[in-house]
């Protein structure tokens, strides 16, 4: 018997050393979902948003919509609400950590912090488009006009 239970122990040892795990290394991305309100009153109005990548050269104070969603035209995006915002960047494996609102200038701007598991060598931005990247895509494209080069 106590072969028996030596042999099973030896092959479960074995066995769990033997086998590898397929599963791929993530980290946590994070990223900061920033809205507010088109219109003046923020009566009915659609709602502005950028996401902030930890990108070096952001900024909401300079506005200058390098942040903002757009489609894959370059056009911006407009949301009903921030729970419009949400179910977009849900659509796209984000999820929500955290909420807070900053008043700028007379207007709230809308804070909600979320996160995003992706591979070790993974993109955060996949599925999303920012100002910046449609821009950088149009200068690329447009860079040389001359038959030579294409």
């Amino acid at each position: 018997m106590k072969k028996v239970t030596l042999f099973i122990m030896l092959m479960c040892a074995l066995l769990a050393h033997g086998q590898s795990s397929n599963e791929t290394k993530t980290i946590t991305a994070f990223a900061e979902l920033l809205g507010w309100n088109t219109n003046i009153l923020g009566l009915k109005g659609k709602v502005n948003v950028e996401v902030d990548f930890g990108d070096e050269s952001w900024g909401w104070q300079g506005n200058d919509g390098r942040n903002l969603l757009v489609d894959e035209d370059g056009k911006q995006i407009k949301f009903n609400s921030m729970v419009d915002a949400m179910n977009f960047m849900g659509e796209r494996g984000w999820v929500f950590e955290a909420a807070y609102v900053v008043t700028v200038n007379n207007q709230n701007v809308i804070h909600w912090l979320m996160s995003k598991e992706i591979p070790l060598d993974g993109n955060a931005k996949e599925g999303i488009i920012q100002l910046r990247d449609s821009k950088k895509k149009k200068n690329k494209s447009n860079r040389f006009d001359d038959s030579i080069y294409n």
